[in-house]
């Protein structure tokens, strides 16, 4: 992680069922950050939405030993992130499924997750390599950010671990309603009285058999012409019929 030329070292969650991207408020204080402070509503898997108060702030994140930098623009905090990072998987355990060798995961200092990446930063969750097995073998996928294991655990029978973050801004949300309500409202059609001078010429126009004092007279506002092109139409029309 980097910002305001701090930088520090974290697990980060990849979480392609949340919508935004969280961290714990822990982070944004250890890298003194400028942020502001914000409410907005959180909306977990059980559909269960919570107004809270937190900061918004804008991070980057890299791999560790590299300096492709992902920035992340709008990171909303949250008092604490219930994860807990699983262990990393050793060579050693990896040379199991043959599909897998080569792939390599840094050693963990911490189990600690204080980032969490949603589906607002899309490049995150770019494929830019994928090693796969078997349908039951559990797969990696290197991302901009390293390598993913991913599948079934052999210890992940006792429990379950799903995801699902919605974060949604009250005042946003109520604007786009309001403008909603306007352009479902039906606007009354107005229309212009005609001039003096426009209704002279229209009755001329009307008296005549041809349209040929079209070219003789003033021009027109739109609404006469039309009115005029529909009144030649139907003259032309009746005289086609006789």
């Amino acid at each position: 992680m980097e910002a305001n030329g701090k930088e520090f070292i974290t697990n980060a969650f990849l979480d392609q069922g949340s919508s935004t991207t969280l961290c714990d408020e822990k982070l944004l204080e250890l890298l003194g950050v400028p942020r502001e402070r914000v409410t907005f509503t959180l909306t977990t898997v059980n559909k269960t939405s919570e107004r809270q108060q937190g900061f918004k702030a804008s991070l980057s994140v890299a791999p560790l030993h590299e300096n492709r930098y992902v920035r992340l623009p709008n990171v909303f905090s949250v008092k604490g992130l219930p994860i807990v990072c699983p262990p990393a998987p050793s060579t050693e355990a990896l040379k199991r499924w043959r599909h897998l060798d080569g792939v390599t995961f840094p050693e963990q200092t911490s189990k600690e997750v204080l980032l969490l990446i949603g589906l607002d930063v899309p490049e995150v969750f770019w494929s830019l390599e994928e090693r796969r097995g078997k349908p039951d073998e559990r797969y990696a996928v290197r991302t901009v950010l390293g390598w993913s294991l991913i599948g079934p655990r052999p210890d992940s029978k006792a429990s379950v671990c799903v995801n699902h973050v919605r974060v949604g801004d009250k005042l946003l949300e109520r604007q786009v309603a309001k403008l909603w309500q306007l352009e479902a409202t039906p606007i009354a059609a107005t229309k212009e009285g005609l001039s003096k001078e426009d209704r002279y010429t229209l009755s001329l126009m009307k008296q005549s058999k041809s349209g040929s004092l079209l070219h003789d007279c003033p021009p027109f506002r739109s609404q006469v012409v039309a009115e005029l092109c529909e009144f030649c139409t139907t003259s032309n029309r009746q005289r086609q019929l006789k």
